[in-house]
């Protein structure tokens, strides 16, 4: 059997790091919980998230479109 060693893990976790920590940015700026990014990490899953994340209305813009309508 093969097994992944200290080398393998060590770069899967330095490269979850590194996609991780600017996509948990990215989700916080857009009025998500950055804990949404720990789903890039699953297979299919980082894909409807990206979909969503470009599709949906971000809470942030519902907001800034409230404060801006005259009243």
């Amino acid at each position: 059997m093969n097994y992944f060693g200290w080398p393998e893990l060590l770069f899967l976790f330095i490269g979850g790091i590194i996609i991780i920590l600017p996509l948990w940015k990215i989700f916080s700026k857009a009025g998500y919980p950055g804990a949404l990014s720990l789903g890039m990490i699953l297979p299919l899953v980082n894909i409807f998230l990206l979909y969503f994340l470009g599709f949906s209305d971000w809470p942030v813009l519902k907001e800034l479109k409230a404060l801006r309508r005259p009243r």
